[in-house]
């Protein structure tokens, strides 16, 4: 890189994404069909778990569709967290 170098913290978050780890996943709120309510920090892999569409839950969280499989979703720090109950 011509004489510039990675900073620690760039060098950790480079060495995680190497390995698989998420660096930089969000945190939701996941609302069962049954009415339950889960927080999770990772929405894929949420998803893969449970047989669900990231893009589909991803949608729902923006308030794109109202909800996916029953299921609903919405940021942590969305500020209108009360719009899905």
């Amino acid at each position: 890189m011509y004489g510039k170098h990675h900073t620690d913290g760039a060098k950790l978050v480079m060495s995680m994404k190497r390995r698989g780890k998420a660096t930089h996943t969000k945190k939701f709120i996941v609302t069962f069909p049954d009415g339950t309510k889960q927080h999770i920090d990772n929405l894929a892999a949420f998803c893969r778990e449970h047989g669900l569409d990231k893009n589909s839950m991803s949608s729902v969280a923006s308030g794109r569709y109202h909800t996916h499989k029953g299921f609903i979703c919405c940021h942590t720090k969305n500020e209108f967290l009360n719009t899905h109950e």
